[in-house]
């Protein structure tokens, strides 16, 4: 059985949470503004080139990202009821998007710097000797 409390001790936590789920709710209009804005140079400069791995990571990552703004706003938004089930399935959903983002992110790096290192390789191996190698 839920308890509910009216005690004057819990309103500035009350106040608090709902002024920052305004926040939240705020943040994500602007992202999914900025998004809304960036969609024809999107278009433009990563749908219609050459297809690799980094593109399809790219539009993985920032289509993913939208959709972790979306559930964030709807779990912040006073005035969304969400059942138990419906709750459980988005927080789900956030946790895994957490752990999948950082992952990509990695590989998009790695494969944005391996030029990089091959090209230093390449400069100081005849620069360098080192016994054994």
């Amino acid at each position: 059985m839920t308890v509910v409390s009216n005690s004057p001790s819990w309103w500035p936590t009350i106040s608090s949470n709902i002024l920052f789920s305004y926040w939240k709710v705020a943040a994500g209009v602007v992202v999914l503004y900025d998004c809304v804005l960036t969609l024809e140079q999107e278009i433009e400069l990563i749908w219609r080139r050459r297809w690799s791995l980094i593109t399809v990571l790219y539009l993985v990552v920032r289509y993913i990202g939208l959709l972790y703004v979306v559930i964030n706003v709807l779990k912040s938004m006073p005035l969304v009821s969400l059942t138990d089930a419906v709750s459980n399935i988005l927080g789900s959903t956030m946790n895994e998007i957490m752990m999948i983002v950082p992952a990509m992110l990695g590989v998009i790096t790695i494969a944005r710097y391996m030029p990089c290192i091959r090209d230093l390789e390449s400069c100081l191996s005849p620069c360098c000797y080192l016994p054994g190698c």
